[in-house]
C-alpha cells in the first residue's frame, strides 16, 4: 500500500501514459476487447453454475456444491490482493496477460474500466461491462442443458479452457501496443535498467510486497473453519465425521489460531499489509462499503448455493429453466445497472439512491420465505419469479451505488488495491454464506429426507440425498419425489430466513456511507489521476 505522499507505481505511471494518448478510437475498440472478454467468461461461469450440481452428483456427492463455492471463493478473493499490487507494480498489460493464463481476469478488467474512465462516467463503465450477462443469463443454462443431455460436462470443460485465452488476446495485444506508443513518443520513459538480484531475493521481495506469510495464514484460517462448516454436519456411519467430531474440531481450533496469527502478524510484523487499513478504516463510505459488500453476497449465496437444485426438484423445471430464473438476479442487475449508472451520471449523487433501494430489498427478502415454502400444489414459478425481481431491482441500485461510493472516496493511486479488498469482502462474504448454506443442508437435507420417505423406501434416503440424478430419476406425484420436494421446501425455507437476516446490516451499511458530490477528477482543481512522478500527461 503506496503512501499519499510516495510516487506512483511503475504499473499505475504506465497506464496514466497510456491513457493521455489513446484516442476515442482506440479507446472504444478497448472497451469492445474487455465486452467480449466478459461475454465468454459470463458464458463460461454460467454454464458452469448449472453442471457444477451434475458433476458432484457423479460422484455421489450433491451437497459439495457449496464446498466447492467456498474453496474457490477464499482463493481468489485473497488473490485480487496481490494481483492489485502485482498490476500497479508490472503494469495493466503484463498483469492481465498473467492473469489471463490462471483465468482470474475479471478483477483485472475491473482495474482497467476504472483506469479509463472518469468518475463521473465510472458507475456507466462498470455498468456496461456487465450487460454480457444479458446474453449469457439465456445462453449459458442452455449450453449446460446441451452438454449434458448429448455429450457430458468433461467435454464443456475443456472447450472453455480453449476460448477463454482466445477470447483475451485482443486487450492483450491492445494494452502493449498502446504502452510502446507512448515509450516511443516519449510519454513514458522505460525503467532505468534494473540490477538484476538473484531469484532468491526477487521471491523474497515479491513475498514481502504481497504479504504471503499474511495471505496464507488468512487463507488457511478461513478455510479450516468454512470448509468443514460446508460439510457433513451429522455424524457419517463410516468415517463418524460431523462438527463435534475430533477432526472437525481440530480444524476449527487450527483455523481460529491461524486467524489469531494473521491478526498479530499484521499488527505486528507484516512490513507491507495485505489489507490497506488506512484507507478501508480510515474512511466510513469505504468501510461501510466493504461491509455491504460482505453480507450482501453472504446473503445471497446462503439461499442461492443450492436454489438451482431446488427449481429442478420442487418446482420441476429443465436445466435451462431452472438456470433462467437462478440467473434473474445477474439479468434485472446487469440491464437496471446501466439505467441507474445514469442517473448517478446525471445527478452526481448515489447515496439517495441507494437508501431508495432499501425498502424494495427489505420487501424482496421477506417475501421469498413463504414464496419457497410450499411448491407440491403448483408447478408455476412466478411468486419465486416476483421475489428474485424485487431483489435483483434492489441489488442492481445498490452495487452501481457501492461501486461509485468507493471511487468518490478514495484516490486513484488507492484505487486498485481498494477495488481488491472491496472484491476480497465480497468473495469472502460469499464463501461464509455458502458455507453457512452447507451447514443447513448437511444438517437438515439427509435427516428430512429420511422422515419424509415412505416406510420400505427409508433405505433410499443416502442415495437421494447425495445425487440430484437420482431425485430427478422419480416422476413428479410419485411418493419418492413427493418426499424429497417436502425436505427441499423445509431446507430452502432455512436458508432463505438467513438470507432475510442480513437485512437490518444492509441498511447500516448503506447509511455509513458519505453523500460525495460525483464528478469527473479534473473539475474543481483536483485530478485524481495526476500524482507525482516522471510520466507527463499530454492531456
Amino acid at each position: 500500500m503506496n503512501h499519499p505522499d510516495d510516487p506512483p507505481q511503475q504499473g499505475v505511471r504506465e497506464i496514466e501514459a497510456v491513457r493521455s494518448i489513446w484516442t476515442p478510437r482506440l479507446l472504444k475498440i478497448a472497451y469492445l476487447s474487455v465486452f467480449l472478454v466478459i461475454l465468454g467468461c459470463s458464458l463460461e461461469t454460467q454454464a458452469s453454475s448449472n453442471l457444477v450440481t451434475y458433476v458432484t452428483s457423479d460422484f455421489s456427492q450433491h451437497a459439495l456444491v457449496s464446498t466447492i463455492s467456498v474453496s474457490t471463493g477464499l482463493i481468489a478473493g485473497v488473490a485480487r490482493v496481490p494481483i492489485a499490487k502485482l498490476i500497479d507494480i508490472w503494469g495493466r498489460g503484463e498483469g492481465y496477460a498473467a492473469m489471463v493464463a490462471c483465468t482470474t481476469i475479471g478483477y483485472v478488467l475491473q482495474v482497467f474500466l476504472a483506469d479509463t474512465s472518469s468518475l463521473r462516467n465510472r458507475a456507466l463503465a462498470f455498468s456496461l461491462s456487465s450487460t454480457p450477462y444479458i446474453v449469457t443469463t439465456f445462453a449459458g443454462p442452455a449450453v449446460a442443458q446441451y452438454f449434458q443431455e448429448n455429450w457430458n460436462w468433461r467435454l464443456a470443460y475443456f472447450i472453455f479452457a480453449i476460448t477463454t485465452p482466445l477470447v483475451s488476446f485482443p486487450i492483450i495485444y491492445l494494452l502493449f501496443h498502446t504502452k510502446h506508443v507512448a515509450i516511443r513518443k516519449g510519454i513514458l520513459k522505460p525503467n532505468e535498467l534494473k540490477r538484476r538480484e538473484p531469484w532468491l531475493q526477487q521471491a523474497k521481495t515479491f513475498a514481502v510486497q504481497f504479504d504471503a506469510v499474511g495471505s496464507v495464514l488468512f487463507v488457511a484460517g478461513l478455510a479450516l473453519i468454512l470448509l468443514p462448516l460446508s460439510q457433513r454436519a451429522q455424524p457419517s456411519a463410516s468415517d463418524g465425521s460431523g462438527w463435534f467430531s475430533a477432526s472437525t474440531l481440530s480444524k476449527f481450533l487450527a483455523g481460529y489460531t491461524s486467524l489469531c496469527l494473521f491478526g498479530i502478524w499484521e499488527w505486528k510484523y507484516a512490513p507491507v499489509h495485505l489489507i490497506p487499513y488506512r484507507v478501508v478504516f480510515g474512511d466510513r463510505t469505504v468501510l461501510g462499503s466493504c461491509l455491504l459488500c460482505f453480507i450482501s453476497f453472504a446473503a445471497f449465496n446462503s439461499y442461492h448455493a443450492y436454489f438451482p437444485s431446488y427449481l429442478q426438484v420442487a418446482r420441476y423445471l429443465s436445466i435451462r429453466e431452472a438456470g433462467y430464473i437462478a440467473n434473474i438476479f445477474s439479468l434485472t442487475s446487469c440491464l437496471l445497472g446501466v439505467v441507474f449508472a445514469y442517473v448517478i451520471r446525471q445527478t452526481g449523487r448515489y447515496k439517495r439512491l441507494g437508501l431508495w433501494a432499501l425498502p424494495l430489498r427489505s420487501v424482496g427478502a421477506l417475501a421469498l420465505i413463504p414464496a419457497v415454502r410450499d411448491a407440491r400444489t403448483t408447478s408455476s414459478a412466478a411468486d419465486v419469479v416476483a421475489c428474485q425481481l424485487a431483489n435483483a431491482v434492489a441489488g442492481a441500485v445498490l452495487i452501481v451505488a457501492n461501486q461509485t461510493a468507493v471511487n468518490a472516496a478514495v484516490a486513484h493511486a488507492d484505487l486498485a488495491i481498494v477495488l481488491a479488498v472491496l472484491l476480497l469482502f465480497s468473495s469472502v462474504g460469499a464463501s461464509v454464506g455458502t458455507a453457512i448454506a452447507g451447514a443447513i443442508w448437511t444438517a437438515s437435507m439427509p435427516g428430512l429426507i429420511r422422515d419424509f420417505l415412505p416406510e420400505g423406501k427409508k433405505d433410499l434416503a443416502e442415495e437421494l440425498y447425495g445425487s440430484l440424478k437420482k431425485q430427478l430419476e422419480w416422476a413428479p406425484g410419485t411418493d419418492v419425489r413427493d418426499a424429497v420436494v417436502k425436505a427441499y421446501c423445509v431446507t430452502q425455507v432455512r436458508l432463505c430466513i438467513v438470507a432475510a437476516a442480513s437485512v437490518p446490516f444492509v441498511v447500516a451499511f448503506v447509511m455509513m456511507w458519505r453523500d460525495l458530490p460525483v464528478r469527473d477528477e479534473d473539475e474543481g482543481g483536483k485530478d485524481k489521476w495526476k500524482g507525482e512522478g516522471p510520466v507527463e500527461h499530454g492531456d
